[in-house]
């Protein structure tokens, strides 16, 4: 998609505003079902947005399958004026850094930490301490959340996260009913749809 700019920010298309309203009217819980390559990247983002405006503080969790989509996360939140730490692989080169930043979060030194992380290390035990010290709401956005589905991932899906976003073309599992209860279970249902036929026939694609 080409980006369309709008005071520095990005101007998202009427259908990501669409998805962003549908999940802020279920509470801030839902999934969005959204082809590849429709944007629903960019509708995070504009979700993340809504919430600052109206929590103050705020930690948020940005979790991806691949390492490479850590980079993709961190360059688009940018786009949006938001900064970001990255915490995956090496707890070395992490854990002491995130611990810190939660302190200074937990103590009222800074407002607001976004920390964009992979479904692997969402899920360790380094990852989730550091995420249960945390004295306040947290939002959650996982990208291709049908990942989270399995017994070791599952670990990672915290109550701490009060405020939660799934993203996926395909959020249902194969072969893995129960997996897909436990993703519907924690983030909810399915708020917003946009197919690849859908995009196609809106000329967005």
């Amino acid at each position: 998609l080409k980006i369309r700019q709008f005071d520095g920010k990005p101007k998202l298309r009427d259908y990501q505003e669409a998805a962003i309203n549908a999940w802020l009217t279920n509470s801030g819980r839902g999934i969005f079902e959204m082809a590849t390559a429709t944007g629903k990247t960019f509708a995070a983002l504009g979700c993340l947005t809504e919430i600052l405006k109206k929590e103050k503080r705020l930690i948020a969790v940005v979790t991806c399958p691949f390492t490479h989509l850590v980079r993709q996360w961190k360059e688009n939140l940018e786009i949006f004026g938001f900064s970001s730490m990255e915490a995956f692989a090496d707890s070395s080169k992490w854990e002491d850094k995130l611990a810190n930043k939660i302190l200074d979060y937990n103590n009222g030194v800074t407002q607001t930490l976004i920390v964009v992380t992979t479904h692997d290390t969402f899920s360790s035990e380094k990852f989730m301490n550091a995420l249960r010290s945390v004295s306040n709401n947290v939002l959650l956005i996982a990208d291709e959340v049908h990942g989270l589905g399995s017994p070791e991932r599952q670990k990672g899906l915290m109550s701490v996260y009060t405020c939660r976003l799934g993203l996926s073309a395909t959020p249902t599992r194969w072969f893995d009913e129960e997996g897909t209860q436990t993703i519907v279970d924690f983030f909810g249902k399915t708020v917003f749809e946009f197919s690849l036929a859908k995009a196609i026939e809106s000329g967005f694609l």
